[in-house]
């Protein structure tokens, strides 16, 4: 019979949600405690979620000797005090993204877990669609020929009215970028692992649209604007195009927008060699499209006779049924659970999920393409061990 592992959730909110939901498709893994804001707030959510520990802070959580490993799913500026703390108490953490608010964070969080022998993981859960998988092994065995264009968008509209705010805006609790940050990092971080490149220099334009938003009162649940809303300064961008240069001479062109009119997630990757390109599209995300200069294009299904043997085990629902955002949540945590339930830390056997290490490797190329829009100049991603 298999151990459990027992888990600590700090935020019940949000994207807390989709990690508790996740884990309890883990049969060894057990939820038990879960940290927010206060108490009260802690309670509400556990006595939803049915999780039997609420802490009104994540500090209580941290010290609880009977949990092994930390989720956390906090705001953005929480990210490095919470996971540093539950490093140095000999915790396993798994992280949302970004890892940090800068470099600096996210280099000293990867020494750290380097340092304890922890295993660590930021949840760019994009990564484990079947069809993402599939991409990384065509590229892999060179069926696209060598990479020379690769090209995407992520598009929303989540802040296209200026009463449109939440703490993404504030770069005290959001960092120094908002699209960037919030959706190009997923963006960014599958570029990478889809094609096995590394972003060596960027160079960026910003929008910001609405230098000035409106937000709603708190203690009014609505009143009309001159009264119910106040004034706050959002000087990030909603906005970003961005052209990357890579390592082997590729060349790409990122766009990321909450100011997309009708675009909920209009999420896309289209990966281009001298042998044929792939294309794929998150809201048809069981597809790839292949293409070719003689002979026919193909739509590729998710199928365990169509994908590769090493990408079958990423294939969770049977042929027809779909899988969807949350499921990859699952995937990603079920190989992070394994590797600590394996012990192959101890052995220094590489994982095959993104650790902090690569946490801080997109943090490095955020702030490379700010310090390019600020600049109005090529910047150089400098990857500070």
């Amino acid at each position: 019979m298999l151990r459990r592992i027992k888990v600590g959730i700090i935020g019940g909110g949000g994207i807390g949600f989709t990690h508790i939901d996740a884990l309890r498709r883990i049969e060894f893994v057990e939820i038990t405690a879960l940290a927010d804001l206060n108490e009260d707030l802690a309670l509400s959510y556990a006595r939803k979620h049915n999780i039997p520990k609420a802490y009104g802070n994540y500090q209580e959580l941290i010290s609880d000797p009977k949990i092994e490993v930390v989720h956390i799913a906090s705001p953005n500026h929480a990210h490095f005090p919470q996971a540093k703390a539950a490093l140095e108490a000999d915790k396993h953490v798994i992280c949302e993204k970004p890892l940090g608010l800068n470099t600096e964070e996210t280099s000293e969080l990867a020494r750290i877990a380097e340092r304890k022998r922890m295993v660590t993981a930021v949840n760019f859960n994009i990564r484990f669609f079947p069809a993402i998988q599939q991409t990384k092994a065509m590229v892999q065995e060179n069926e696209l020929g060598d990479i020379c264009i690769i090209r995407g968008w992520s598009l929303e509209d989540a802040f296209l009215h200026q009463t449109d705010y939440n703490w993404r805006m504030d770069p005290q609790k959001g960092g120094s970028s908002c699209v960037v940050a919030t959706t190009g990092c997923h963006w960014l971080d599958l570029v990478q692992f889809t094609s096995g490149l590394t972003i060596d220099s960027v160079c960026a334009d910003f929008t910001n649209v609405f230098p000035i938003r409106l937000r709603q009162r708190e203690d009014k649940a609505y009143s009309p604007v001159k009264t119910g809303y106040e004034k706050k300064s959002t000087p990030l961008e909603e906005y970003a195009s961005i052209l990357m240069r890579f390592n082997n001479g590729a060349k790409g062109v990122l766009t990321l927008s909450e100011v997309s009119a009708g675009k909920r997630w209009d999420f896309f990757l289209e990966v281009s060699g001298l042998k044929g390109s792939i294309a794929w599209d998150l809201s048809q995300a069981d597809k790839l499209w292949v293409g070719f200069r003689d002979k026919p294009n193909q739509i590729l299904l998710r199928d365990p006779a169509l994908f590769k043997p090493k990408v079958r085990g990423s294939i969770g629902a049977a042929p027809g049924q779909i899988e969807g955002y949350s499921d990859t949540f699952k995937k990603h945590f079920s190989r992070i659970y394994e590797y600590i339930l394996e012990k192959k830390h101890l052995d220094k056997i590489e994982p095959d999920f993104p650790t902090f290490r690569v946490g801080h490797n997109i943090q490095s190329i955020v702030e490379a393409i700010v310090n390019s829009a600020k600049q109005g100049k090529w910047e150089k991603v400098m990857i500070n061990r």
